[in-house]
């Protein structure tokens, strides 16, 4: 039997290899005091995100870069305008990089959605 390399409880989870306390574990994931050491760092090591696809219109095909409205706001905020619409964009879609710019939102007859709308 196996038990907390911590506190020896019988109540206890092998995490990848290591027995700990489930008190002690969720202790640790809610910020708790606890006298349990630090969790194995391959329990808490988050994978690094997927960059972002870069920006374009989907209506008229420009960057960010290329539209007046996006390079203005952009060095409002001290950012780069594709930046800026990954960022601030409401219709970017992080899937595909895909965006619509002010005029193409506008010829798309300004479409929403419950959940807001994201350029396909």
């Amino acid at each position: 039997m196996h038990a907390c390399f911590n506190c020896n409880a019988p109540t206890r989870l092998n995490l990848r290899g290591t027995w700990i306390c489930l008190a002690d574990l969720c202790a640790v994931a809610f910020g708790l005091e606890t006298d349990a050491p630090a969790p194995p760092a391959a329990l808490t090591q988050q994978p690094d995100p997927a960059p972002l696809p870069d920006p374009i219109c989907v209506g008229c095909g420009k960057r960010p870069a290329d539209l007046q409205e996006y390079v203005d706001l952009a060095a409002d905020d001290g950012v780069a305008p594709s930046t800026f619409v990954m960022n601030d964009e409401g219709t970017y879609n992080r899937h595909n990089g895909h965006f619509a710019c002010t005029i193409c939102y506008v010829r798309l007859g300004c479409p929403s959605s419950p959940t807001g709308w994201v350029a396909p």
